[in-house]
């Protein structure tokens, strides 16, 4: 891959990702430090037991919402 594209995947990876999560941080679904390795300043997020119990709601309304629409495409067969 050229460079220019490399860099211009990684930046929209950023763009959608850091905003995400700061907004999960400010619910208190994850928590974040900072560290500092080989001179850079790194920062990490961890889930916190809401968020979990978050995911878990996510998780089966996702599972609610995808079960509706195969039965509604096993429809169209």
């Amino acid at each position: 891959l050229h460079p220019r594209v490399r860099r211009q995947r990684q930046m929209c990876k950023e763009t959608a990702l850091y905003p995400l999560l700061h907004g999960l941080e400010e619910k208190q679904f994850v928590t974040s430090y900072e560290q500092e390795v080989l001179g850079k300043v790194r920062k990490y997020y961890q889930i916190t037991g809401e968020g979990k119990k978050h995911l878990e709601q996510k998780k089966s309304e996702w599972k609610e919402y995808s079960k509706a629409v195969s039965n509604v495409l096993a429809l169209e067969v």
